[in-house]
Formats: structure tokens, C-alpha cells, sequence
């Protein structure tokens, strides 16, 4: 019963989280679910002090792990188009640097923020959850 109730308050704010950091709706459901199974083994193993606030910490990471990926795809495809020929179109250097460049330095602004401001900003900025949403869900007045 305590995890659907988890389920519920959660979900629609965990893919959103995902969905924001990967620009893919589908891929951010996916990263819901698995961190959603994931909190769920976890959860019958112990207790944790903040559910929520893990969960949300979860999908965050695995969103970005997720990009670091992607990463790694394109760049072997565009090793694989310049042995087989293909001129397919792609990004310049220059734009696939800037873009990772930016991304770096957005999750290093997030990542330097206490962990308490960090989830605050996401909760608010992100899913639009207002103050006191924020202290319901966190434990934090």
C-alpha cells in the first residue's frame, strides 16, 4: 500500500524529471519504470528516510547516464560513416562540443547545489511544485 502511494504521488514527477533531461517522453517512462522497480527492491530490503527524494535523485542520474550514452552512439555512427562512405548529414565538431560543453555545465551547477537546495530547485523550477508541496514531500519545513 506504501509504495503505490509512492507510485502515484511520484510518477507523473519522476517522467516529467526524465522527460526534461532526455527530451524523449518514451525513454523517460522507461527510466521511470526502472527506477520505480529498483526503489521497490530496495524498499523491501530497509527503510529509507526519504523515498521520494531518492527516487527523484535515481531518475536524475540514470537520465544522464542515459545522454552519456546517446554520447557514445553517435559517435560511433559517425566513425562508421566515414569508413563505409556514407555522407550522411551530422553535426559540425564544433556544435557537438558547444552542446556538451553546456550540458556539462549545466549538470555541474546542479550537481554543486547542497542536496536539499538541489531537490528543492528541481521540485520547484522543474515539476512546478510550490513551497509547501516541497516541504510535504521532502519532510523538510
Amino acid at each position: 500500500m506504501f509504495f503505490q502511494s509512492l507510485y502515484q504521488d511520484h510518477q507523473k514527477k519522476s517522467i516529467d524529471l526524465a522527460a526534461f533531461i532526455v527530451n524523449d517522453r518514451a525513454v523517460a517512462e522507461e527510466i521511470t519504470q526502472e527506477c520505480f522497480i529498483a526503489l521497490y527492491q530496495i524498499l523491501k530490503d530497509r527503510e529509507l528516510e526519504n523515498p521520494g527524494g531518492y527516487l527523484l535523485q535515481a531518475v536524475k542520474n540514470l537520465a544522464f547516464d542515459y545522454l552519456k550514452h546517446q554520447k557514445v552512439v553517435v559517435r560511433h555512427q559517425q566513425t562508421q560513416w566515414s569508413w563505409d562512405g556514407q555522407g550522411a548529414v551530422s553535426p559540425s565538431a564544433e556544435q557537438v562540443a558547444g552542446d556538451e560543453d553546456y550540458l556539462r555545465f549545466i549538470q555541474q551547477v546542479i550537481e554543486e547545489l547542497p542536496p536539499k537546495c538541489r531537490n528543492t530547485l528541481l521540485l520547484n523550477r522543474f515539476f512546478g511544485l510550490t513551497y509547501a508541496e516541497i516541504a510535504q514531500t521532502t519532510g523538510i519545513s
